[in-house]
């Protein structure tokens, strides 16, 4: 018999500690980074299709802190990626047009040219990189967060036996949370009670809530999250498994813009823009060495 695994709604009560920056439904609020500029030392070798649209155009999530989300009490969108579109569209010369998007909506939107391309904390598995490849931008290590009560660890993936793990679709780790649940109902020992939540938003809302004890993510999106939970959460484990790439996703049929924005990265890393912008977010240490896409460095 398979381990079950629990699909759950959206919960739509806002937690008042954790209630996550809104993901816009209707995706039409839209805002613009960067500026144009001609003299800019890339400016050549955007694609023409850019330079004459006057703007890239970027599907954007908004509940990732630090990496992308609504300053509080407004619609005025910041964090590390708004930061490095900035930096990029310096060395550019065109400007990205950042839309709201949810996010199931990203990969039917830039398949069917909806977008030009998405940013966010994106990792890799199969099924995406059949069809975008992932400019990467951070090199991420994994932790498990729960409520500050929580009086266990975890050490290894097999601590999580009997435990409750909340995840989402879309998510990376997903698959691994799958395979584990496996792994503890094979051996016999207690169920891994794995809940599938909607969107990240309520992922946590169901950690918050009590009905899940742990999630994965990244150290920096969890040291966010922690430091605005006025002591609400705690890491509950070392970093588990290998690093990860994260990045910014851009259609596989679209070469030209990979090699542009991969070049822009490059630039941006060399003046110390790109370390800057980590600097200020307090995540210098999961800073990329190279530039990277699909997390092998970019030819030079």
């Amino acid at each position: 018999m398979m381990p079950k695994f629990r699909l759950t709604a959206c919960l739509m009560a806002t937690l008042s500690l954790f209630a996550m920056a809104p993901v816009v439904a209707h995706a039409q609020e839209t805002a613009s980074v960067g500026a144009a500029n001609t003299a800019a030392p890339l400016y050549s070798k955007v694609p023409e299709r850019f330079r004459n649209a006057g703007a890239i155009s970027v599907a954007i999530t908004t509940d990732a802190p630090p990496y992308q989300f609504y300053e509080e009490g407004s619609r005025n969108l910041k964090g590390v990626n708004l930061d490095l579109l900035k930096a990029l569209s310096q060395v550019t010369g065109v400007p990205f047009k950042l839309e709201a998007a949810a996010f199931p909506s990203i990969l039917p939107g830039l398949q069917t040219k909806r977008f030009d391309m998405a940013v966010g904390p994106f990792g890799a598995n199969p099924e995406r990189l059949k069809v975008v490849n992932i400019l990467n931008f951070l090199h991420v290590s994994q932790v498990f967060v729960g409520r500050s009560d929580t009086a266990f660890q975890i050490n290894s993936l097999d601590d999580l036996c009997g435990r409750k793990v909340a995840e989402f679709q879309g998510d990376t780790n997903l698959a691994t949370m799958k395979t584990q649940a496996e792994k503890c109902q094979a051996a016999g020992r207690p169920e891994l009670a794995l809940s599938v939540y909607k969107d990240n938003a309520a992922q946590w809302q169901g950690l918050f809530s009590g009905r899940d004890e742990v999630l994965i993510s990244s150290a920096a999106f969890i040291q966010y999250r922690i430091s605005t939970s006025k002591g609400a959460m705690k890491v509950v484990s070392p970093g588990i498994g290998d690093r990860n790439y994260i990045g910014w996703l851009i259609p596989k049929t679209d070469d030209e813009l990979v090699g542009v924005l991969g070049e822009a990265m490059k630039l941006a890393m060399s003046s110390g823009a790109y370390g800057n912008v980590l600097k200020t977010w307090n995540i210098a240490g999961e800073a990329l060495k190279e530039a990277r896409v699909n997390g092998e460095p970019l030819a030079n």
